[in-house]
């Protein structure tokens, strides 16, 4: 048993020690959903923080967090692009 939750642990470690700290995340979700000045719908908002969301997840899984630190550029593109495609995918 202590085996198998040292095992856990290990595989946690691991999973988390790609993710973006949260407030980095919430931070890049923020400015996504409230780039537009106009004021939105709630189906329109809610649209448009799913496409968000989805973006921000299929970027950094792409970008590692070591990349946007040093450069938050080299999240720029990949984000644009994900965009795109969660947009058609929505």
């Amino acid at each position: 048993m202590i085996i198998g939750l040292i095992g856990g642990y290990k595989i946690d470690h691991l999973l988390d020690a790609n993710r973006y700290p949260v407030g980095v995340e919430y931070a890049i979700v923020d400015s996504c959903v409230n780039s537009s000045a106009q004021s939105l719908s709630i189906s329109r908002y809610q649209d448009k923080r799913a496409v968000c969301l989805c973006a921000t997840e299929a970027t950094i899984s792409q970008v590692p967090y070591s990349d946007f630190k040093e450069s938050q550029m080299s999240f720029s593109e990949p984000f644009k692009i994900a965009i795109a495609a969660c947009n058609r995918g929505s």
